[in-house]
């Protein structure tokens, strides 16, 4: 069902697969395809929208109608919005792995609406690689990550990134337990002069 509110390209995204999913698992024609999925419609813009048309509407392939909808939507330039946020993303102090699923989540969105504007596989991982964390790009310099292929390749910079957040963590345990005992040493000798 596509409920009222704002249709952002996620949720468009979302009723782009349940279409397709119903197609294919409901057995419907493309001729037919079409009138069902608009029965699942209940924005109200969009309904008003498929009732004043239906006939036409309904003759639509079920791809020149999600094409439609979305241009009736979609914001003018949300195609461009979301590349330029793939584009312009680093993993900062993310955890790897976490940024990379995020920006293939939003390239995911670009593939199911617009294939044309979605970066390939390559291209993704060339973005990924570009934006690491400058630590854990130079721990790769140091120790080579091998695969050339996104998923392996990710895999092989999570370990990279895991091992360093483990170091992180142990780092700031010993931190920490410094700057207890420092605390500790200064309260004592301030009693002891007391």
């Amino acid at each position: 069902m596509l409920n009222a509110g704002k249709i952002t390209p996620l949720i468009m995204q979302s009723w782009t697969l349940a279409c397709k999913c119903y197609k294919k698992h409901g057995g419907k024609t493309d001729t037919e395809i079409v009138s069902y999925v608009a029965e699942g419609v209940f924005e109200p813009h969009l309904v008003a929208w498929y009732q004043a048309d239906q006939t036409r509407i309904d003759a639509l392939s079920l791809e020149a109608y999600l094409t439609e909808l979305a241009l009736l939507v979609l914001e003018k330039n949300w195609s461009h919005d979301i590349l330029e946020k793939i584009l312009s993303s680093s993993q900062g102090n993310q955890v790897f792995i976490d940024w990379k699923i995020e920006l293939e989540n939003l390239n995911a969105i670009l593939a199911t609406s617009i294939p044309t504007k979605a970066l390939t596989k390559a291209e993704l991982k060339t973005q990924l690689q570009s934006n690491l964390h400058p630590d854990l790009r130079l721990n790769i310099s140091l120790e080579p990550v091998l695969a050339t292929k996104l998923a392996p390749w990710a895999l092989e910079v999570k370990e990279h990134d895991d091992h360093m957040q483990a170091e992180d963590a142990c780092t700031q345990k010993l931190i920490d337990a410094s700057t207890t005992a420092c605390a500790t040493c200064h309260s004592e000798k301030k009693e002891l002069l007391s």
